[in-house]
């Protein structure tokens, strides 16, 4: 499991985020909330806040404060954390990723 979302390919609008990648030509639209999009906001700001200070950023939207990519490990021990903190502690991540496609589909959202 690892966050490989990159920067360059991310384009935050008012309400959505549009992200491409070499494997999906055309990429696809995320419709944000406010809160989670001021937080890729916020997310690019201090990436430019970092590189402006020299340090060497990974090509990745998420990464560590020092820079450098996030690796499934820490990921992993990060998600085992919150499901038990949510109280669902048997989930996986793509058990949440199938009920929020079946909940996008029921509302008539198009996959593309």
């Amino acid at each position: 499991m690892s966050i490989k979302i990159r920067r360059d390919v991310v384009a935050i609008v008012i309400g959505q985020a549009r992200a491409g990648n070499d494997e999906d030509k055309d990429g696809r639209t995320f419709y944000l909330t406010a809160s989670l999009r001021k937080i890729l906001k916020a997310q690019l700001l201090a990436i430019e806040a970092l590189q402006a200070k020299g340090v060497i950023i990974c090509p990745y939207l998420f990464h560590r404060p020092s820079g450098t990519q996030i690796k499934g490990g820490f990921i992993r021990k990060i998600w085992n954390a919150a499901r038990e903190n949510a109280g669902y502690p048997g989930k996986i991540f793509h058990d949440f990723r199938r009920s929020a496609v079946r909940t996008l589909e029921r509302a008539a959202v198009p996959r593309r």
